[in-house]
């Protein structure tokens, strides 16, 4: 099998989309006071009629605050089928993943395993000879920033690049996932950056690959052990590596769109195999309400409290490293999120897919509450309507 075919979905959609709906997402209250979570049969009927008006398969919302979340859920699993959703399906979260790869990564740093400016020649001593000299001072911050300079990982054409047995050994499953880690991270450092390392901001699903090598490295542990130990299992989430149905066809699938039209993709499709490695980049699927708590253990972080990590650990998470991005002045990127930042507003955002799902997450810490959007479907007509569902929630402010 050609390395191009390694995977078609990682690809698609993962990163960050910074939607024109920001301008106007201020409080509606007179006395600028925050506003509290949305009573949950408004939050149904409108994510019913959003759902409807959109002719999207399925979609689901979570309004959260410190002190509460309500959530909704709308449609059906595959389309085709009658069956509706439940609040405890799961839901592909693409790169969103990568807040969590960051809050593992934190973990760590507090229990001294490693420091933010642990360095990959550092962690990883036997590839500093082989890998370019450059990517020798890069710092883990650095690649949770998207600022290491290595390749990005996120097209087809980088997939291309791999050496055809590499790519076989890669999808082989003759590895353990942390040997796979490994031999890739080796390869990757040899290549020259198309950016300048250190300063150049550049998206990396592979730099998350290599942060988590070096989290390997250093505890022992593969990243889904590290992951499900130390974050999903303190936070009570029973989160998945994979898609959601694959294995149990009664989960939600993933719809694309095929001459217009929003079909069911698959999950046990050939091309749809996500690669194990690459999954502290792009691979997890959660419920709604698993998925809010771990949005609202940030909120509640970043407003002073001590959940799993210090607030220290998150202003961290969410403090922009470089400048600013896609020549916006207003638009930055801190370690696992996008951060808008002007005199209106403070926002952390994340937006992903690997191609059939779509998830976005909104933090806006100044007013107590956060939005998430899931839908089991993706195209660029659904992130449109997930992105003014996330933004029409945070705009409005109950009576």
């Amino acid at each position: 099998m050609s390395s191009s075919r390694l995977s078609t979905r990682i690809v698609v959609m993962i990163g960050l989309l910074f939607a024109l709906f920001l301008t106007g997402c201020g409080s509606n209250s007179d006395d600028g006071t925050a506003p509290t979570p949305s009573d949950p049969a408004s939050l149904q009927s409108r994510i019913d009629q959003i759902r409807q008006q959109s002719s999207l398969p399925g979609m689901a919302a979570a309004v959260i605050s410190r002190e509460a979340i309500d959530s909704a859920v709308s449609g059906i699993r595959k389309r085709g089928e009658p069956t509706p959703l439940a609040r405890s399906d799961l839901f592909h979260l693409g790169s969103n993943i990568k807040a969590m790869s960051a809050t593992l990564i934190a973990i760590l740093v507090e229990s001294g395993s490693l420091r933010w400016d642990s360095t990959i020649a550092e962690i990883l001593p036997e590839l500093a000879a082989s890998m370019q000299p450059v990517y020798r001072s890069i710092t883990i911050e650095q690649l949770l920033a998207h600022r290491s300079g290595v390749l990005s990982f996120t097209e087809l054409a980088d997939f291309a690049l791999l050496p055809s047995d590499l790519a076989v050994e890669l999808q082989s499953g003759s590895m353990a996932v942390i040997d796979q880690r490994l031999v890739f991270v080796s390869w990757l450092l040899q290549q020259p950056s198309p950016v300048i390392p250190g300063r150049d901001y550049l998206y990396s699903n592979a730099g998350y690959v290599v942060a988590a090598a070096m989290a390997e490295r250093v505890t022992g542990e593969s990243f889904e052990q590290l992951l499900r130990q130390r974050l999903l299992l303190p936070l009570d989430l029973q989160g998945r590596f994979g898609w959601p149905a694959t294995g149990n066809h009664q989960q939600p699938w993933g719809h694309e769109e095929k001459n217009g039209v929003l079909q069911a993709s698959d999950p046990d499709a050939p091309e749809n195999q996500f690669p194990n490695f690459a999954n502290p980049a792009g691979n997890i699927s959660l419920s709604i309400d698993d998925y809010a708590r771990f949005i609202q253990a940030h909120l509640r972080g970043l407003s002073g409290q001590v959940v799993l990590i210090s607030p220290e650990s998150y202003r961290k998470l969410h403090t922009p490293l470089g400048g600013a991005i896609n020549n916006n002045p207003a638009q930055f990127y801190a370690l696992g999120w996008g951060v808008i930042h002007d005199v209106n507003q403070n926002l952390s955002i994340h937006e992903g897919s690997a191609g059939t799902f779509d998830a976005l997450a909104v933090i806006e810490p100044d007013r107590n509450q956060a939005v998430i959007i899931l839908s089991n479907a993706y195209s660029m007509a659904v992130s449109a309507a997930v992105n003014k569902t996330a933004f029409d929630l945070l705009a409005t402010t109950p009576p």
